[in-house]
């Protein structure tokens, strides 16, 4: 935040647009979520970040979800922000750097099967790489295209099912 913010009476929303004034991309990418949000698009996906303070480093964790009144319209937005600096260990530093910026460094992927190469030379799948050298712990799922390729009897439901909740 600049020097002379006004802390007084402010919400997270006019932090944030403040931090976006100043070229903060996490409050630009946070912003453009919570505009979908009030628009009926649920894209917004938890995100960690750093606090630096006088105090030492805080993790956080930024969340947020509509509200939505009986029709399914949205009324608002549930914005909600834990500290989880228990989870985190000193490695997790690089974590913050590279999810609340783009990578700096380019990553040597092959272009058929996508796996990624080290700097010892060593192929690795993307998601071992990540959990690897990132600490990043994958679930699965299978996305709307594939369903409807690999199981077209699920297809119709999976969309009746993302018409209802407006995604």
């Amino acid at each position: 935040m600049s020097p002379g913010f006004n802390w007084r009476g402010v919400n997270l929303i006019q932090i944030a647009e403040s931090r976006s004034h100043n070229g903060d991309r996490l409050a630009q990418y946070c912003l453009s979520k919570l505009d979908d949000l009030l628009n009926g698009i649920d894209s917004f996906e938890p995100i960690q970040y750093v606090n630096h303070s006088s105090a030492g480093i805080q993790w956080l964790l930024l969340d947020s979800s509509p509200l939505r009144d009986p029709k399914g319209l949205v009324q608002g937005i549930l914005i909600s922000v834990h500290d989880i600096s228990s989870l985190h260990t000193a490695t997790a530093v690089s974590i913050n750097r590279l999810s609340s910026s783009p990578i700096s460094r380019l990553l040597p992927m092959c272009a058929v099967c996508k796996r990624i190469r080290d700097n010892q030379e060593d192929w690795h799948s993307l998601e071992s790489y990540l959990k690897n050298h990132l600490q990043i712990e994958f679930t699965h799922d299978i996305c709307t295209e594939c369903i409807g390729q690999l199981y077209p009897q699920y297809a119709s439901l999976v969309e009746r099912k993302r018409g209802t909740h407006g995604l």
